[in-house]
């Protein structure tokens, strides 16, 4: 393979930290080099070669290289031609191919490397390109460095184009380093999730490391939100306002992220494009503090008056703390249970929970493809296991049967003990435990039934809320306000 180094991108250095003005500063050296575009030249015939590519980190720098057999699109006319690289030689790479449609002199074109990145003939880089990536350097080289240049196409004798064409690297690429808040260790994450604006950009790598690169738009004094499941089973978030990148640069960026206290470390898809962290246990209210329970698996089997963790649908009043068995008790607009544990918390909406059973992608546990969720005892306790959607079952648990069981097989056939669960829970699950369900002050159904609360209204008198229990299990019925369920809330990934 013969390759040929073709530009040097600028090293700028980008810190973030979580919860300090101080430290939340963006460097930009005074004199950043300037990222110049790939040049080429074209001819048309068809050739084959190693479809290979070198993108190499030099100190603070990135040096790419063609490579013979790499693709590119040619996109004229409504048509895309894809190319292949035949040689190269000082950084021009000669590309070879076949040319459709009816070209002629001078017809407008568009070049987009690598070929995959085109978004059919629109001349566009596709807009969804970045969503997903793996965090590794090659992967950016491959895939994620997309280039775009225009030139005029010549159709005299030998198809070509008019000189040579620049390629501009459409996305920065950056190195990041996760650090916890005082830079004091490193924090190795899987995955990691950029916002900005209302877009996530998922960077989940094979396994968990401190260390990721990732390619993303160009922004202009955004708000740039990160996200992170911790190897230790925490989340992580930090945040700035105001940021600039540019495109065709490269940035080597310290991400000082916070702990998100009471939230566990798994990554759950609640909608087509929203990702929310689970707090550790489900809400309760001792008589003079809110909190959450330490575990997973604990709830209240009775109701004493004073300790409270199944709530009425919530409203302007006292958050449903109320054995009253009126729905007209329960009137007026819902206040959300997050409030009480601080800024960022919320409850689900009920489409949210019917994509977290229902919709959602998730990983293969078992034999099973796509698992979401699975019947299970946990330390004894019956109720739900929630798959995050990136999710390894470790090696040394029996990996459930029955996933998506909704019988008692499922609750007897997968049974964990609080030592295999605690590995589960590292890696990411929820649990939801059957904690029952209050009329006025008796409980009932605990150990066997279950109903979670969301923050959407059906109806005057009813609201939406998820059901299960040996036989049946229900994302999105609806229920009198008055029955008091449990609570478990979510911070969303932003």
């Amino acid at each position: 393979m013969k390759t040929t180094k073709i530009f040097l991108m600028a090293a700028l250095a980008l810190t973030f930290a979580a919860c300090s003005n101080d430290d939340n500063i963006i460097q930009t050296s005074d004199k950043p080099a300037k990222a110049e575009g790939i040049p080429f030249s074209a001819s048309i015939s068809i050739d084959n070669g190693a479809a290979t590519r070198a993108l190499t980190e030099n100190g603070t720098t990135l040096e790419a290289s063609w490579a013979v057999g790499e693709k590119v699109a040619l996109i004229h006319n409504g048509v895309s031609d894809e190319m292949e690289v035949e040689s190269v030689s000082g950084g021009v790479a000669t590309i070879k191919g076949t040319i459709t449609g009816s070209p002629a002199n001078g017809d407008a074109v568009t070049v987009i490397y690598p070929s995959t990145a085109a978004d059919g003939t629109t001349g566009n880089v596709k807009a969804d390109l970045l969503y997903a990536q793996d965090g590794t350097l090659a992967t950016i080289a491959s895939t994620y460095e997309a280039r775009k240049g225009s030139g005029t196409l010549k159709v005299s004798g030998t198809a070509s184009l008019e000189g040579n064409v620049s390629l501009t690297n459409q996305f920065a690429i950056f190195k990041f380093t996760v650090k916890n808040f005082d830079a004091s260790a490193t924090i190795n994450v899987k995955p990691l999730v950029v916002t900005i604006a209302t877009q996530d950009y998922v960077i989940t790598p094979a396994s968990a490391t401190s260390t990721l690169y990732a390619a993303l738009p160009a922004v202009s004094s955004q708000t740039v939100s990160f996200s992170a499941s911790g190897s230790d089973n925490k989340a992580y978030t930090c945040s700035k306002d105001g940021v600039t990148f540019a495109a065709a640069k490269y940035y080597q960026s310290t991400l000082k992220m916070a702990e998100i206290s009471g939230a566990l470390g798994g990554l759950f898809s609640v909608s087509a494009s929203k990702k929310a962290f689970f707090s550790k246990g489900n809400l309760k209210y001792n008589g003079s503090a809110w909190s959450f329970f330490d575990n997973q698996y604990d709830y209240l089997a009775t109701h004493d008056g004073t300790n409270w963790d199944k709530f009425g649908w919530s409203t302007s009043t006292n958050y449903g703390m109320s054995t009253s068995t009126s729905n007209d008790d329960y009137s007026g607009d819902f206040v959300d249970w997050g409030a009480t544990m601080g800024t960022g918390w919320r409850t689900l909406t009920s489409d949210e929970w019917t994509y977290l059973f229902n919709s959602r992608s998730a990983s293969t546990v078992g034999s099973t493809e796509n698992a979401r969720y699975a019947k299970a005892k946990v330390n004894n306790v019956q109720g739900v296991i929630f798959f995050p959607d990136t999710y390894t079952h470790p090696s040394d648990v029996t990996a459930p049967t029955g996933i998506n069981e909704t019988g008692t097989a499922g609750w007897n056939g997968n049974n964990y003990d609080a030592t295999a669960w605690g590995k589960m829970e590292s890696a990411g699950c929820v649990f939801l435990p059957a904690a029952g369900y209050r009329e006025g002050s008796s409980v009932s159904g605990a150990g066997t039934t279950s109903c979670y609360w969301s923050g959407t209204a059906c109806g005057p008198g009813t609201a939406y809320r998820v059901y299960f229990n040996s036989g049946n299990l229900n994302p999105a019925g609806y229920i009198d306000r008055h029955d008091g369920y449990s609570v478990r809330l979510v911070r969303p990934a932003e």
